[in-house]
């Protein structure tokens, strides 16, 4: 279901890492689909000659960085109006606008994308989004295993078997990164 609402405040942020601000409804769309948040929005400090980059642009952009730890982006708490969101930040765009004689970009516009943040237990939980019953292929990569491959794509690590047979693999300890695996429908 998607939904647009109008303009007003948002803000974005982590424990270390907040951006808040209010984006003019004229050049402003938020559209929330399912899973999804886009904003659209115009940054301007033309009237008070502040760095957009140094206001706005860098904090958003801090919101991609990797956790060295996690190997994962933050998780952003999103807020709209009475709207909360939280997920991880798939892209921020920004094109500069208008700049001072100097060079330094007063307005700007940019385009942000979060997708829903959903925990590792509710994933689990959710049905199977691939079928069982059409055949598929798939590229091994290094410390895969046929065990491992069946459990991702039929959520059965017994079906390694299948997968065995269907690619005439007599040792499956010895699978190649790289080499093309034909999953085979399950009856």
């Amino acid at each position: 279901m998607e939904r647009i609402l109008p303009a007003g405040l948002a803000t974005f942020g982590v424990s270390h890492v907040v951006v808040d601000g209010y984006f003019n409804s004229r050049d402003s769309v938020l559209v929330i689909d399912d899973d999804i948040v886009r904003l659209r929005a115009r940054l301007d400090f033309a009237d008070t000659l502040e760095d957009v980059r140094i206001k706005y642009v860098n904090k958003l952009r801090q919101l991609m960085n990797i956790n060295g730890k996690l190997h994962a982006p933050p998780i952003v708490r999103f807020t709209w109006d009475t709207q909360i969101f939280r997920g991880v930040m798939e892209s921020c765009n920004v094109t500069y606008l208008m700049f001072t004689p100097e060079g330094i970009p007063l307005r700007a516009k940019v385009a942000v994308t979060l997708k829903e943040y959903r925990p590792v237990e509710i994933q689990l939980k959710d049905p199977p989004r691939s079928s069982p019953d059409v055949e598929k292929q798939y590229v091994v990569r290094r410390g895969d295993t046929l065990s491992n491959i069946a459990a991702g794509v039929y959520r059965d690590s017994g079906v390694w078997r299948a997968i065995a047979s269907a690619n005439r693999i007599r040792d499956p300890r010895t699978l190649e990164p790289g080499r093309v695996l034909m999953l085979p429908r399950l009856r």
